[in-house]
């Protein structure tokens, strides 16, 4: 796989970890993030939308994903940051706590002013950085 498949590939799932992949038809979704509509989306908001995923994933409400419903929402947890590397006690079940304390890396690295906000210009830098990678495939 070269460097810069991996690169999109990271950039999407990173993006996603709330559950949002960045390709072109899923952008609108990314930007639903934007709760306060200002063109921006901050920490808080990616947490929210992290925080949504989690409780939509927990069907039973006991503050874990187990296997059964990490399978039935399987490709939101993947993109989430690889449903396998979520569970960090390996003990089967994700829960709110190791979901929550994943890292945001993409939304750290395009936070170019560090004001843990990306604002619509760090936004149309990492879609046109993910499209640029997307059409290299």
């Amino acid at each position: 796989m070269s460097i810069k498949i991996l690169h999109a590939a990271i950039i999407a799932m990173a993006l996603a970890a709330p559950g949002v992949a960045l390709a072109q038809g899923n952008f609108e979704r990314f930007m639903a993030l934007d709760a306060n509509r200002d063109g921006a989306i901050s920490r808080g908001e990616m947490e929210h939308g992290r925080t949504a995923l989690f409780n939509r994933a927990d069907s039973n409400r006991d503050n874990s994903i187990s296997m059964a419903e990490r399978d039935a929402v399987r490709g939101q947890l993947t993109s989430a940051s690889g449903s396998s590397r979520l569970d960090t006690d390996g003990n089967g079940a994700i829960t709110r706590d190791e979901f929550m304390s994943r890292p945001y890396p993409v939304f750290d690295r395009f936070d170019a002013d560090h004001n843990d906000a990306l604002d619509a210009n760090e936004i149309a830098t990492i879609r046109a950085r993910a499209a640029e990678l997307m059409d290299y495939q």
